[in-house]
């Protein structure tokens, strides 16, 4: 194993396993916030979140990741950098005070207004984490990063469950964002160790703002398509069947943004130290896509089958529409997952522009599809997401393997028993729904029945049908 490859794994561990302590933590408590706050409370934050999540995509204009990718550190070039950041989260603020009633006007919803100006709060913070961020990534100092995420994650989860306890409804979502951004911010700073005064002249810089502007473009058309749906329910179809389906799409998606956080941060540093050497791109490339696969296709797809009983027993009656949407949308995450390595795979190697059409794709693709299905309300959006990013993959791979030093065959071959011995799963849990259901009731002894024949049936194929795969997870858990 290269150093390099030796760094990387090391980092994914410890990575993994403060995310996965922390996820132990604040998704229970997620669950109890859930079930104390309304649908409305999660629709306005969506609301909020759609124009502050598009003002934070420009909150260091991807200069981060262009820190990270460069071979030399320069310190003149980060004063610069830290300077440029604290420009563009001023202006960031500012505007968000000067907008949030037009913002609320659009919506007709005047609460929106202080949700959004005390949210804004947060950019005058993040002006301080990004140089910290980026030294951290770049010498791959991931235990210590670890650690501070884990505290992060959890005061902040605390914070939110006790504030909803104390009836703050909808601020308790906000205020326990601010709060999570202030202690990461504070964490990094203390872990990076690295001081230094901005500098407010930014000649020379063109290097750096040409490769954070493709990064910067590659997240901005990410985030048109990642909350094309938000902005269409919340526009046509009212803020309660927006925090339905905020909510089920946050429990979708939660475990793909935690992993996400975590291969982009460790995959850029990884693939920018192997980038001329092809043949290792392609290697780590192939075994970062197995790893997931063998987390992501049981995972979501078990979901998937028994989302009824997981909003029956974890969020009540109050979420009962939450169910379809969530049975739809895991299906779609392992899709999602699966491509997550690719933009920062082309970023590590510096073909940050192919990642950036590929994003241009689907931020064509995907709000047309949100578009049509929304004709038939949630469920129409949810499948407006299924086969719109279905085809949005494929074009996705036949674009980008041929640069990683890869092909199909090579890929659907390391994919392929995965994939089915998921589905296989997947149809054993809903083939023995009616009998288990009909034996237990719909409660908890139901949903952990319906789990045990998932994870049984998934583990016996396996280690029947795949165990080339069965041995590089369990080795890859080992170490």
């Amino acid at each position: 194993m290269t150093q390099v490859t030796e760094k990387v794994v090391r980092g994914f561990r410890w990575m993994a396993a403060g995310r996965l302590a922390g996820q132990a933590v604040t998704w229970v408590i997620t669950i109890f916030v859930i079930r104390i706050l309304s649908p409305e409370d999660y629709g306005l934050m969506a609301m909020a979140m759609v124009v502050i999540g598009f003002l934070a995509l420009f909150d260091e204009l991807g200069m981060g990741a262009a820190l990270i990718q460069q071979e030399k550190f320069d310190e003149t070039e980060v004063r610069q950098v830290f300077g440029l950041v604290i420009v563009i989260n001023v202006v960031a603020f500012l505007l968000l005070i000067a907008i949030a009633p037009a913002v609320a006007g659009f919506f007709d919803e005047p609460r929106l207004i202080d949700i959004i100006r005390v949210s804004s709060l947060q950019f005058l913070i993040m002006a301080f984490q990004i140089v910290p961020d980026a030294v951290i990534r770049r010498r791959m100092h991931f235990k210590e990063k670890s650690l501070v995420n884990f505290v992060t994650m959890v005061l902040g989860s605390f914070f939110t469950l006790g504030m909803a306890l104390m009836g703050y409804g909808v601020w308790a979502l906000v205020l326990g964002n601010v709060l999570t951004v202030a202690t990461r911010t504070v964490g990094y700073i203390i872990v990076a160790r690295y001081f230094c005064w901005p500098s407010f002249s930014f000649s020379g810089l063109r290097r750096i703002v040409t490769f954070g502007g493709q990064v910067t473009a590659e997240r901005l058309l990410w985030f048109i398509y990642n909350q094309a749906d938000i902005f269409l329910i919340g526009r046509f179809l009212g803020k309660e069947l927006l925090g339905y389906y905020s909510v089920a799409i946050h429990l979708a998606s939660l475990p793909m943004t935690k992993l996400a956080a975590i291969v982009n941060e460790i995959s850029l540093s990884g693939f920018s130290r192997i980038q001329s050497d092809q043949d290792e791109v392609s290697r780590q490339f192939l075994k970062a896509t197995l790893a997931i696969s063998f987390f992501a296709l049981p995972v979501f797809l078990g979901i998937s089958a028994t989302a009824p009983e997981i909003v029956a027993v974890f969020l009540g009656p109050t979420w009962q529409q939450a169910a379809v949407p969530l049975q739809l949308l895991s299906l779609v995450v392992p899709l999602r997952m699966l491509d997550l390595v690719i933009p920062t795979a082309l970023m590590g190697i510096g073909r940050a522009d192919l990642s950036v059409s590929n994003a241009a794709i689907a931020a064509v693709l995907l709000p047309a599809s949100f578009a049509i299905g929304i004709q038939w309300g949630l469920i129409g959006v949810c499948y407006g997401w299924l086969i719109g990013y279905a085809v949005y993959y494929c074009i996705s791979l036949a674009r980008s393997l041929p640069v990683l030093g890869t092909g199909f065959v090579a890929y659907f071959r390391t994919v392929f028993s995965v994939v089915a011995i998921a589905v296989a799963m997947k149809l054993a849990v809903h083939a023995s729904r009616p009998t288990i259901v009909e034996a237990l009731g719909e409660g908890v002894l139901a949903l952990g029945a319906l789990v045990g024949v998932g994870v049984l049936s998934f583990a016996v194929l396996t280690l029947l049908f795949n165990r080339d795969g069965a041995r590089f997870a369990y080795g890859l858990i080992k170490r």
